[in-house]
């Protein structure tokens, strides 16, 4: 008996001794080689970043006639985690700010909340420490401007709430449906397109085949946070840089005219019989024109029809002014001929 009790202690010392080496490797192996790492990982969970949007660059035509620019406008801006820091959950900021938007504080508060778990849009997709975008007037509103400026008279009433000016796109023509297809229109980033959710790409036309270049390097600054979201420090902001000018061979004056003689020649193709007879008239709901310098091959004007505005794009899209743009009834204006 004594044997056997003796061989059961020896056992069970090997069998603890084997999970105290286990155990000693595994801290070793925490603290020594894969120290570092977790350090970076536990710091970057710390730090956030706010980005400043850069001023996408500006389309001209070849004599420098501008074809696409941001306009100045003042957005009114949101700070999530300065809300949550309020009493209530700044539920009285967004009732006193909500006259002055022009927006129900239901939808400021839907407009802030972050996308994910449940939460179904329209909801913020970008950093819940990135000033949110609520509202937005521009420049030569003298009513809009006077509202949101009272946010900045009476700052103490509105914390977390800012006014910072921006750029708007636009397409700087006076027909806005000008080289819409050529010039294309820039609209919300997706997880597909490499760059934050909250940026705004090009898509299609120039938007979209220069967008690198037209979109410029956003500013960022980088806060650090503690464990219940609250910053506690803040880096010095590295500011934007605006995007590249960029000059098409497109000439505004022959664009306008060959738009106007397409249109043009479509009505007059609308009252032309139809081939078969029967009274029927041709049915001509698009058409396209291209021209092109016969000494050089550059493209003077592109044009095609129907055409759309591109401003519908900006601030989003419904599912109803899709479906008029791609509707074949209407000769589908999102299509480029």
């Amino acid at each position: 008996m004594p044997d056997r009790s003796t061989r059961r202690l020896l056992v069970l010392r090997v069998v603890v001794l084997a999970m105290l080496a286990t155990l000693v490797g595994r801290l070793a192996q925490l603290q020594l080689l894969s120290g570092d790492e977790y350090a970076q990982a536990a710091t970057g969970n710390r730090v956030r970043e706010v980005v400043t949007p850069a001023v996408r660059g500006d389309v001209l035509d070849v004599t420098g006639v501008p074809l696409l620019r941001d306009r100045p406008a003042l957005v009114v801006t949101v700070e999530r985690s300065r809300l949550r820091a309020e009493p209530d959950g700044g539920a009285a900021v967004l009732e006193r700010l909500a006259p002055l938007v022009g927006r129900s504080a239901d939808a400021l508060r839907q407009a802030v909340t972050p996308c994910g778990g449940g939460v179904v849009a329209p909801c913020w997709r970008g950093s819940p420490y990135q000033p949110v975008p609520v509202a937005e007037v521009a420049a030569d509103d003298a009513e809009g401007l006077q509202r949101v400026l009272a946010v900045e008279e009476r700052a103490e009433d509105f914390p977390g709430v800012a006014v910072v000016p921006r750029g708007v796109r636009e397409h700087a023509l006076p027909d806005p449906t000008t080289a819409a297809h050529v010039l294309g229109h820039v609209g919300p980033a997706t997880p597909e397109d490499g760059v934050r959710v909250d940026s705004l790409v090009g898509r299609g036309g120039v938007e979209a085949s220069y967008d690198a270049a037209l979109r410029g390097t956003d500013g960022v600054e980088r806060l650090e946070v503690d464990h219940l979201g609250a910053v506690t420090s803040r880096a010095p902001a590295v500011e934007p840089v605006p995007g590249s000018t960029l000059v098409l061979s497109l000439h505004a004056g022959v664009q306008a005219v060959a738009e106007a003689a397409l249109r043009e020649a479509l009505a007059a193709a609308r009252t032309q019989p139809a081939r078969g007879g029967g009274g029927a008239l041709l049915r001509a709901d698009s058409g396209a024109v291209v021209v092109l310098d016969a000494r050089t091959g550059r493209v003077v004007a592109l044009a095609s029809a129907p055409s759309y505005d591109p401003s519908v794009f900006v601030g989003g899209l419904s599912t109803e002014q899709y479906a008029e743009l791609v509707d074949e009834a209407r000769g589908a204006p999102l299509l480029s001929r």
